[in-house]
């Protein structure tokens, strides 16, 4: 979740959208269990994007659940919507049990590797009941034999201040953002070490780049991150994905523009995440689809079936064919 400092420095003007109001009545499930496209499109649109701001997908091992984030407005409301795949058939989406509390603000949900154990990010008090703290803080819910459990917010080692992200690798270690003096955000790392995170180790500047970055996603492996940055040169808008290789070593290549294929000028690019076997890319972006040249003129009727249109130029989640993304590729090949 990028700083208010960020937001204010690159506001864009949004542009025009094609109306796709009607699609939600009849929005098919199945459209969930769809193969990526090789160029980047809007994701499950009037089901997973209904007009709402949407972001951070996070996909069970097993194929089966997928989850995101939903809001209303400048993040008034936030909440986890997940759908299921029963017996082969893609179920209604809902909102998750254990979020939904008009109190609070979830965000940000991923799997653990095992599928066992989903991280989030959330204001909610770290008692778990009454009104939201002041900072938001990792948590993490584990699946039982009945779904899932209580929500329980993890150490200080790994929450100090404003803390948010979390992206899991098969090992334990846990990636997250925090917030810093100055309203800029850097990229920490905490070890598990004999079923305890360690204190949070700030990565170098290939990782923690540019003039502000955050929302960094580690592959399982740890073998790269992609991360959003803003301010390096280039940019094609306010904040682009970039990808920054591990070495063996420990030590980290220069973050590579994920290029034209997923970036932007769109100003809000923020949150990306990788399916489980690495073949699709999932990201949010403001962008707008394209408004047709035969579009009607604007009433407050029209301007009402815009709103609650996918693709509208509010965050919404869109995805492509790993295969589509140039500093991808060589990962795919290791699979």
């Amino acid at each position: 979740m990028p700083s208010a400092l960020l937001i204010a420095l690159i506001l864009l003007t949004a542009a025009g959208c094609e109306d796709l109001s009607r699609r939600d009545a009849g929005a098919d499930p199945a459209l969930l269990g769809a193969a990526p496209p090789d160029t980047a499109a809007l994701f499950a649109p009037g089901l997973v994007n209904r007009g709402l701001p949407c972001r951070d997908v996070a996909l069970a091992p097993d194929g089966n659940e997928i989850w995101w984030c939903e809001q209303v407005g400048e993040f008034r409301h936030s909440v986890l919507t997940t759908a299921r795949r029963v017996d082969g058939v893609w179920r209604e989406p809902a909102v998750a049990s254990f979020s939904g509390d008009p109190r609070w603000h979830d965000i940000e949900p991923a799997f653990s590797p095992d599928g066992g154990t989903l991280f989030f990010a959330s204001d909610r008090p770290a008692t778990g009941d009454g009104p939201a703290a002041e900072t938001t803080s990792i948590w993490r819910v584990r699946r039982t034999d009945h779904g899932w459990g209580v929500p329980e917010r993890l150490p200080d080692a790994v929450n100090d201040g404003n803390t948010f992200f979390p992206s899991p690798t098969v090992d334990g270690t846990l990636y997250v953002t925090r917030d810093l003096e100055g309203g800029v955000s850097a990229v920490y790392r905490c070890r598990l070490v004999d079923g305890e995170y360690s204190p949070a180790e700030l990565l170098p500047p290939q990782v923690n780049a540019g003039r502000t970055r955050f929302n960094a996603m580690v592959d399982p492996r740890e073998r790269f991150l992609i991360v959003p940055v803003f301010g390096l040169p280039d940019s094609r808008g306010g904040v682009d994905y970039y990808l920054v290789a591990r070495n063996p070593d420990d030590t980290w290549e220069e973050p590579v523009n994920l290029g034209d294929a997923v970036n932007s000028e769109a100003r809000r690019e923020w949150s990306a995440a990788l399916s489980p076997d690495g073949g699709t890319l999932w990201f949010m972006s403001d962008r707008a689809l394209p408004a047709p040249a035969d579009a009607p003129r604007l009433t407050r009727e029209r301007l009402r079936a815009l709103q609650a249109s996918p693709g509208n130029g509010q965050s919404g989640i869109w995805w492509i064919d790993a295969k589509a993304v140039a500093p991808l590729r060589p990962y795919l090949a290791e699979r």
